[in-house]
């Protein structure tokens, strides 16, 4: 869902509404979920940039196994 909302599927594209998909992912053990969120955290896609709300988002995706974070 978060990456077809970052994309606009048939809308226009929504970076706050996939950031909120991303984190409920996460939220829900998902490392993908965590490793998109903290993509658009980090290169400010739905607000300012956080570094390191995007490094925390990082690291708990790859403690979920999310081999590319």
């Amino acid at each position: 869902l978060g990456v077809a909302l970052s994309r606009g599927r048939g809308t226009e594209p929504d970076a706050a509404a996939a950031l909120v998909s991303w984190r409920r992912a996460c939220e829900l053990g998902d490392g993908m979920g965590c490793s998109d969120a903290a993509a658009s955290v980090g290169l400010g896609r739905a607000g300012p940039p956080d570094v390191e709300q995007a490094r925390a988002l990082f690291t708990r995706a790859c403690a979920l196994g999310d081999a590319p974070a």
